[in-house]
């Protein structure tokens, strides 16, 4: 049985976008097993409460104009969001997200703690 388990923060997806994972994914599998998986196939979307994931030690809690929007007739995946497009919300988040580097401290080199700068 093939199984495939997202875990997203939550609010990130709308259900519109949820299903569409799921077609996508069951799709997927069909395409690399056959058509006789489709009925064995298990997609599983976790949402994940703020706070209770995070990435590079640093804690992450998805800002309100980043969450999903549910629209009513939207479903044509991440362009359905309010806030912009797929591409403009990742620019967007990769400009504020935090970034943890890893080296030397001077350019002589030689090691050192990690240092933290925000990205801009």
């Amino acid at each position: 049985m093939p199984f495939a388990n997202f875990k997203m923060p939550q609010a990130a997806l709308s259900k519109a976008q949820k299903a569409d994972l799921i077609h996508r994914t069951t799709q997927m599998f069909v395409d690399f097993f056959g058509e006789g998986v489709r009925p064995y196939t298990m997609v599983l979307v976790e949402e994940v409460a703020d706070g209770g994931y995070g990435r590079a030690d640093e804690v992450f809690v998805v800002p309100e104009a980043y969450r999903a929007k549910e629209q009513r007739g939207a479903s044509d995946g991440f362009n359905s969001r309010k806030t912009g497009t797929r591409n403009q919300v990742l620019q967007d988040l990769r400009q504020h997200t935090p970034t943890r580097t890893f080296g030397p401290t001077s350019p002589q080199g030689g090691g050192g703690e990690p240092s933290f700068s925000a990205s801009s």
